[in-house]
């Protein structure tokens, strides 16, 4: 009479490798010919045993009824039993010939628990004509193996993930609010047929499939997907990691998805991608037989020189012989380049002087040819209001180099002579651009044991901003917002760094490096969940840059790449939030990365000003390897992590973490040295 309301379940019994948990009553057959919007008539079904509030979904297929893409849907409840028919709540789509139908009555409720809602433990769980709903965390799985037939997930964090084996068959999955169906955080494979995949919402990170799990397990998931629909998503079909696999045969991706296609090893065959961008981020060693509708050639077609390119009536590509060096011309730089951003810019929007600069850092990286042969740096000048958006960054580096970088930012130490007057808090600088410093401009000082830059920072101003400035003839005096410190005392050991372009995009990363690329970045504050996710090479350089996590998630996180923190940077990073997220890091590396880093000073401190009790320094996951030199962390619950055949090394680093090491000594094949 009512729902099974608030139920987690653990399903361990070593003894029973199938088990079968079954709904007492459901449906699942094809619609016959009607003419009444939402009612469902097949003239040789028993509806009696059904009732008003039971759950109906229903697929329309593009060819013959199960064996093509479904390209439209909807779910709604009966709201009238008939003898052959049902009648629903939808009030405009007529489930006629070509449709099918799905009910199911046992309705298990998660009561929006943070609890997984089912987890099979070394047996597999097979469910028939089960409606699953309102789940906060897990659906169904997270371990070994899950399989379900005629079965509607509904309203779920994460309805369906499994680490082994996932079948999902003649099912939907409704109004998910994340990544719908996950599997692979160990060598597995699975199938999806005849399922409708529907979003409520794209949000900011969410896949309707996605082949790899988390992107810390270098697995090889391979997923088969056919005759489905999916809709409402940011990315339809998702691999994390190079070896994992995901085929599709007569499935449908509709226009409301952002990214069709994202990541290696992905093939579509007869299947219908209408997603805003059809293609995206597909890198070697991966294949697409169709893109956007158009069928390609086989890959056997190519031989070598060759490249595919379209037919002179743009009919079609081929694979073609094209002159090699043309080519590059038109899509490499031919020259180094300087590239300009002002968000306040009202001028043609090239990008090619400050009158005509760029409005969004965006737009001056997507202005760059796919192949940089030359030095190209992007200036970005100081707004009125931070730069609040997510850059990324995704192009071929060859012999060139990429720089993103502030107008104006300045690096060196305080100036003492002539100073007398400088009260605490203040201090004064000799530069040749100080005229361009102003109130409002962010800056941090960092006081070393012994050698500037080469010793590790013993007292942190965290990053501030500027009060006011006074010219002198021969300096410029600078009042700190907020700091009583005396910056005279022990001058030799004071630096100071002030950036006037700011990055705080609302969510996401700052600025996300993907693939072979190789990006210097010069005098920024950048402010995000986020702040910078290499996958490429990120050279984070010369003291001139900081990081301030103002979400839940990492300074730099870095996969499958190298994150060079070079020529004694400091990483600043400051945790304004009373989440109770777990590990927040300055630095995550995972999946074979590389980082290198010198006189970085690492500090976490929560909304009240005190110590996070739920970050960490530096995490080293998977086969990675990091050498800090010259630092300091403090305010951290943890220092230094490393798990999974990483390896962490460090050289004369203060680290004051309430745990400063994790694990204290070789453990899982990783250490910290």
């Amino acid at each position: 009479s009512t729902n099974y309301l608030g139920q987690t379940t653990t399903i361990q019994k070593a003894s029973v490798k199938s088990l079968t948990i079954q709904g007492e009553f459901y449906a699942y057959e094809a619609c016959d010919s009607n003419a009444v919007a939402g009612k469902v008539v097949d003239a040789d079904a028993d509806f009696s045993n059904f009732a008003v509030g039971d759950r109906v979904v229903c697929t329309k297929y593009s060819g013959t009824v199960g064996f093509s893409s479904i390209d439209d849907y909807f779910y709604a409840t009966v709201t009238e039993v008939g003898s052959g028919y049902v009648q629903t709540s939808e009030g405009t789509k007529v489930p006629t010939t070509g449709w099918r139908y799905l009910i199911n009555q046992t309705v298990f409720d998660f009561n929006n628990n943070s609890s997984t809602g089912i987890t099979p433990i070394d047996t597999i769980p097979v469910f028939f004509g089960v409606f699953f709903t309102n789940c906060a965390v897990y659906g169904v799985g997270t371990t070994a193996a899950v399989k379900a037939t005629y079965c509607v997930f509904h309203d779920m964090q994460n309805p369906v993930s499994a680490t082994e084996y996932m079948s999902i068959t003649e099912s939907a999955v409704i109004a998910s609010r994340t990544n719908a169906l996950t599997l692979g955080l160990t060598w597995g494979s699975g199938r999806v047929r005849n399922t409708i995949i529907a979003a409520a919402t794209k949000g900011s990170v969410s896949a309707a499939i996605c082949a790899g799990g988390d992107a810390y397990y270098p697995n090889a998931a391979t997923i088969s997907v056919s005759y489905c629909g999916i809709f409402n998503y940011v990315c339809a079909l998702y691999t994390r990691l190079g070896s994992c696999e995901i085929s599709a045969n007569s499935t449908y991706i509709d226009s409301t998805v952002t990214t069709g296609v994202y990541g290696y090893n992905i093939t579509l065959s007869n299947c219908t991608n209408n997603a805003a961008t059809p293609v995206y981020n597909l890198t070697s060693g991966g294949s697409i037989e169709e893109w956007d509708g158009q069928a390609l050639p086989s890959i056997d077609d190519a031989t070598g020189g060759q490249v595919l390119a379209l037919k002179s009536d743009k009919s079609a590509l081929e694979f073609a012989t094209v002159d090699v060096a043309t080519l590059g011309a038109a899509s490499s730089t031919t020259a180094t380049q300087s590239i300009y951003v002002d968000k306040a810019a009202t001028g043609d929007g090239t990008g090619v002087d400050w009158t005509n600069a760029f409005t969004t850092i965006q737009a001056a990286v997507n202005s760059l040819p796919a192949i940089i042969n030359h030095a190209v740096t992007i200036y970005i000048r100081k707004g009125s209001t931070a730069y609040a958006e997510s850059v990324f960054v995704q192009r071929v580096v060859g012999s060139g180099s990429i720089t993103i970088r502030g107008e104006y930012y300045w690096n060196a130490v305080p100036d003492v002579t002539g100073t007398a007057g400088c009260s605490a808090g203040s201090f004064a600088i000799t530069n040749a651009n100080a005229a361009n410093i102003e109130a409002g401009d962010i800056i941090w000082m960092i006081k070393y044991t012994s050698t500037i830059e080469g010793s590790e920072p013993t007292t942190e101003v965290l990053p501030t901003t500027i009060a006011s400035v006074t010219p002198g003839a021969t300096y410029t005096t600078i009042a700190v917002t907020g700091c009583t410190d005396d910056f005279t005392t022990d001058t030799a050991k004071w630096a100071y760094h002030i950036v006037k372009t700011q990055i705080a995009p609302s969510g996401s990363a700052g600025i996300t490096i993907t693939q072979s690329n190789y990006v210097t970045i010069l005098g920024l504050h950048i402010e995000a969940s986020i702040c910078l996710n290499p996958k490429g090479c990120l050279n984070f350089q010369v003291n001139t840059c900081s990081l301030k996590l103002k979400g839940t998630g990492h300074a730099i996180l870095s996969q499958f790449g190298t994150c060079g923190i070079n020529d004694a940077s400091p990483l600043r990073t400051a945790m304004w939030s009373d989440t109770t997220f777990s590990t927040p890091c300055a630095i995550t590396t995972s999946a074979n990365s590389f980082m290198s880093g010198r006189a970085c000073l690492i500090s976490f401190k929560n909304a009240s000003g005190t110590p996070n009790t739920n970050s960490c320094g530096i995490y080293n996951n998977f086969h990675t390897f990091c050498r800090l030199q010259y630092s300091s962390i403090v305010n951290t619950a943890i220092g230094l992590k490393a798990e999974h055949n990483s390896t962490i090394y460090k050289v004369g680093v203060r680290n004051a973490a309430t745990t400063p090491l994790s694990p204290a000594s070789s453990s899982d094949g990783a250490c910290i040295v």
